[in-house]
C-alpha cells in the first residue's frame, strides 16, 4: 500500500525510503552517489519543474512542481508514461495549449532515439500512439516549419503558463541506477509563468 500511494503521486525515491521506513519496513530503493546528485539537481530546479524519466518516458521521480503539472494528465487510470500521457490522457487536449506542436516535438524525439538504439519494440509503441495523436492534433499551420524551439505552454489556474525544456541523458553512465535516465528541466519564460512558479519556493520557518 505504501508503494502504491507512493507510485501514485510520483514521491521521490528517497522520501519512498522514509515512508517504508516510518511504516515498519526496510528501505527498498538503493541510493548512489550519482542517484544523489540527480536528486539534489531536482531540488535544486525548484520551484521550476524538474521531470527524471527512463528511456521509455516513464516518470520515475518528479520535484514538487513536476508532480503538481502532471497531475492534470494522469487521469484516473495513473499512467506515468509521457508518451502514453500525451496520446491517451482525456485531459491532454485542455491542459496542454500547444498540444499538436507538443506531440510532434515527441515524435522526433522518439525517432531520433530508435535511430540511435536500434529496432525497440517498446519505443516503437510509443511511436504509434503518438503518431496516432498527431494526426488527430495536427499543429495549426502544418505549411510552416517546426521552430527550432518549442515552448510548453499550458492553461493554469491563473492562465496560461510557458516553459522551455532541456533535457539531459545520463546514458553513458556505468551505474545501473542512473542508466538510460533523462532529466527534463523546465524553464519559465515569462514573469507570469515565473509568479506562478513562486507558489513552489520552499517556506522557511
Amino acid at each position: 500500500m505504501v508503494l502504491a500511494l507512493a507510485e501514485a503521486m510520483v514521491v521521490p525515491r528517497a522520501a519512498r525510503n522514509a515512508l517504508l521506513i516510518a511504516a515498519g519496513f526496510a528501505p527498498l530503493y538503493p541510493v548512489t552517489p550519482l542517484r544523489e546528485a540527480l536528486e539534489e539537481m531536482m531540488l535544486r530546479h525548484g520551484p521550476n519543474p524538474a521531470l527524471l524519466c527512463d528511456r521509455y518516458w516513464n516518470v520515475r521521480d518528479a520535484n514538487a512542481s513536476g508532480r503538481a503539472l502532471l497531475a492534470p494528465l494522469l487521469g484516473e487510470g495513473g499512467d506515468m508514461n509521457m508518451a502514453r500521457m500525451l496520446a491517451e490522457s482525456p485531459n491532454a487536449e485542455t491542459s496542454i495549449v500547444n498540444i499538436g506542436e507538443i506531440i510532434q516535438e515527441m515524435v522526433g524525439r522518439i525517432r531520433l532515439e530508435m535511430l540511435e538504439a536500434g529496432a525497440d519494440a517498446e519505443l516503437g509503441r510509443l511511436l504509434g500512439l503518438l503518431d496516432g495523436a498527431a494526426r488527430r492534433h495536427p499543429p495549426p499551420n502544418p505549411a510552416i516549419p517546426r521552430r527550432p524551439l518549442v515552448p510548453l505552454v499550458l492553461r493554469g489556474p491563473s492562465g496560461e503558463m510557458r516553459f522551455l525544456s532541456a533535457v539531459t541523458s545520463f546514458g553513458t553512465s556505468e551505474d545501473v541506477a542512473v542508466r538510460d535516465l533523462r532529466l527534463e528541466l523546465l524553464f519559465p519564460v515569462d514573469p507570469a509563468t515565473r509568479a506562478a512558479m513562486a507558489l513552489f519556493e520552499p517556506t522557511t520557518q
